[in-house]
């Protein structure tokens, strides 16, 4: 081997540039991780090699110039990282309601749940709704539109619901 040769591992410098990007993006994940309070993450490198056909000068022969065939290999190489943050809240909508259809508008809508007494302060505008709303247990089920294709549906259980009662003014 002489000093115009690079051999082509990882132990030696040949591949320098690469292990410097590792080490970079390495690094940059590791502190994005700290920051971000996410404990994992995926780093990839991928190197793509292509050999093309050329010709070089062939200095074997000093008394001609002649050329012969060489391979001209490129290496390009990519590294990447990947964390995944997560964010979500969560909350829920229950508690002391029914669900009943209103045709009319042709959407469902949340119905409170009432002993049936009304207060002073109640606005005489707050009467039950009149015309095609309807109770989704009552018998009049089969005006309901068809259910929905392709949807997934989850079955709660009673301790699923909650409700807050609101707070007094």
């Amino acid at each position: 081997m002489n000093k115009h040769d690079w051999p082509l591992s990882m132990q030696h410098d040949t591949f320098n540039a690469l292990k410097a990007d590792m080490d970079m993006v390495l690094k940059t994940t590791l502190s994005n991780m700290e920051l971000k309070g996410s404990d994992k993450a995926k780093m990839t490198v991928t190197v793509d090699i292509s050999l093309d056909m050329d010709s070089a000068p062939d200095h074997s022969f000093s008394a001609y110039e002649t050329t012969r065939n060489v391979i001209i290999p490129t290496f390009k190489h990519k590294v990447s990282s990947v964390m995944q943050i997560k964010s979500e809240k969560t909350g829920v909508l229950g508690g002391e309601f029914e669900l009943v259809w209103d045709g009319e508008n042709g959407q469902y809508l949340l119905r409170e749940l009432t002993n049936g007494q009304r207060s002073f302060y109640d606005d005489d505008n707050d009467e039950e709704p009149q015309g095609n709303v309807i109770s989704i247990t009552g018998r009049a089920a089969a005006q309901l539109p068809p259910p929905a294709e392709d949807v997934e549906y989850i079955d709660l259980e009673p301790d699923d619901y909650s409700y807050d009662e609101p707070e007094d003014d």
